[in-house]
Order: C-alpha cells, then sequence, then structure tokens
C-alpha cells in the first residue's frame, strides 16, 4: 500500500508496593494502526515482574514478558508481531541482550521467564 501507514501504541503501566519490601509493578500495551506493508496490526505486550528486598542490600525479583506474534506457518491477513519501536529491548528484556529488536524470531513473538538479583554496595 502506497502513503503514509500510522502505528498507535496504547496501555497502561501500574507499580505498588503493597508492603514496604515488595514492589510489584505490571503493564500491558496494544499496537493498531498499519504496519509498512499496509497490514492491519493487532499486537499485544504485557510484563509482570515482583521485587522483595531481602535485607537492607539484597534484592530479589521474578517476573515474565510477553509479545504477541505472528504465526508464519499460517496464511495472516494481521500483522501480529508487537513492534517496541526504536531499538529498546535492552530496556526491557534483559542486560544480556538475547533478544534483539531485527531478530529473525521476533515475528513469532516472545514469552520471556526471568529471576534478577539486585546487591546495593
Amino acid at each position: 500500500m502506497e502513503g503514509v501507514n500510522s502505528r498507535n501504541t496504547t496501555g497502561i503501566y501500574y507499580n505498588v508496593n503493597p508492603t514496604r519490601k515488595l514492589n510489584l509493578n505490571g503493564s500491558f500495551y496494544h499496537q493498531g494502526g498499519h504496519d509498512k506493508f499496509g497490514k492491519s496490526i493487532d499486537a499485544n505486550l504485557a510484563s509482570i515482574t515482583a521485587t522483595y528486598q531481602m535485607g537492607r542490600k539484597l534484592y530479589l525479583g521474578t517476573g515474565v514478558d510477553y509479545l504477541s506474534g505472528t504465526d508464519e506457518t499460517k496464511e495472516v491477513t494481521n500483522n501480529n508481531q508487537f513492534d517496541p519501536l526504536y531499538g529498546t529491548p535492552h530496556k526491557f528484556w534483559g542486560y544480556m541482550d538475547y533478544f534483539y529488536v531485527a531478530s529473525p524470531f521476533g515475528e513469532q513473538g516472545l514469552l520471556n521467564y526471568f529471576f534478577k538479583t539486585k546487591y546495593v554496595a
């Protein structure tokens, strides 16, 4: 499709401390509009993280990130691949850079379970 196609992203981010030592945060985002090929976009991102302060300096956490993807084994008319745009996966999906915005697996989506630790010296 020739011309200008637009993509829109809308969502919610929520952060709460139910106790002094426990932090919970979650987010959900939806993308719509049309991709660069004119296909209709219907994509989602969801993320949940829990972090607990074990002592004055040690924090432990766990979480999950989900991105919808397009099933390449079927003929599809919609693009279901969530695009984080502008090369930001490093910020959201860990510091080891297993997941990169240009990776060929990206069209299939992502389900990433993780554990994290933080020690403040």
